[in-house]
């Protein structure tokens, strides 16, 4: 999830990866209990080594960049997230997004954000291209594509600020009351449970990956380490379950993204194009990973460390920070 300025929060009809296209006044009927199960634990169980579950995780993301890139051949088309266009182009204030949630968020470090900026570039370079007037001054991360006639290329890239991987989400889309509440109760211990892991988990072999919706960095465990990105997850499920907060995360899959852009219109250029500059960024990140270059390892917990966050917060920003913590870099 991402502010009011934004997954893998693109559709969310399947396994919900990059973020659900949501109309304003559609919020989801939310009301927390005391159970919780934690789905985590299934999937460590089905991989207990680290090497397994690298190639379950590099298994997802191969399989559903396949099948969105046989709907985008199909359809020549993108679908513009409503309320981020409506916030970005229309000039709808921040109430347009009725989505409140609770989530924990591992920021990245300075590297993978020099990673995500440069991809973003790139990105913006192929949308474009085709656009008339010379040096477009909307073509740079983090700015909105548009001018007085509407959107221009297509595409909003996340602000450097705003990117963020969504270790967990405890609530989505609810109504501020419930978040609220349950921000309440949290608050208090979230401090604690956000420092409790004795050590991080490390992430490598970012690829872009990317539906109808969005576009996003993803990573994989480090297939060497015990202690993955996914029982970091598991065992922050574990411990905010443990307060009473009703943990209900919209998917589970597995999945360690970092949106960096979203289609806030129809693309400038042909879907084609869009397709054949992913394929060439992503031979690039691969000749990156193997001279391991810096982005490309990811200690998740370094640097800027892992957050809670409360509010309308779909986008990286807004809203309200419960608490953070660090993690031991490994």
């Amino acid at each position: 999830m991402t502010s009011q300025s934004s997954t893998v929060d693109c559709d969310d009809k399947d396994d919900g990866e990059n973020g659900a296209d949501v109309k304003p006044g559609d919020v989801a009927s939310c009301v927390p209990t005391i159970a919780c199960r934690n789905d985590y634990d299934v999937f460590i169980e089905k991989y207990p080594q680290p090497g397994p579950m690298a190639q379950a995780y590099e298994a997802h993301r191969t399989a559903r960049n396949a099948d969105k890139r046989a709907i985008l051949e199909s359809t020549n088309a993108v679908v513009p997230d409503n309320i981020l266009s409506g916030i970005r182009l229309r000039g709808e204030p921040p109430e347009y997004d009725p989505r409140n949630c609770i989530s924990v968020w591992c920021r990245p470090t300075a590297a993978v954000a020099d990673l995500v900026e440069h991809v973003q570039k790139r990105l913006l370079c192929v949308v474009h291209k085709n656009l008339s007037g010379g040096d477009d001054p909307a073509a740079r991360p983090g700015e909105p594509a548009y001018d007085r006639d509407g959107a221009r290329g297509g595409l909003w890239t996340a602000p450097r600020a705003n990117l963020h991987m969504t270790a967990l989400e405890v609530i989505h889309s609810a109504p501020p009351s419930v978040t609220d509440s349950q921000a309440q109760r949290l608050k208090p211990l979230i401090k604690d449970i956000l420092r409790a892991p004795e050590q991080g988990a490390v992430l490598v072999h970012p690829i872009l990956s990317y539906d109808q919706n969005a576009l996003a960095l993803s990573f994989l465990p480090a297939p060497t380490d015990t202690y993955t990105y996914h029982h970091l997850r598991r065992d922050l499920a574990r411990d905010i379950a443990a307060t009473g907060v009703h943990v209900e995360p919209r998917y589970v899959v597995p999945s360690a993204h970092v949106t960096i852009a979203r289609f806030i219109s129809n693309l400038s250029c042909p879907v084609s194009d869009l397709l054949a500059e992913i394929d060439d960024i992503n031979r690039e990140l691969e000749d990156w990973y193997r001279c391991a270059v810096p982005g490309t390892e990811w200690a998740v917990g370094a640097e800027r460390g892992i957050e809670c966050h409360n509010g309308r917060i779909w986008y990286g920003a807004g809203g309200h920070c419960l608490g953070s913590g660090s993690i031991r870099a490994v």
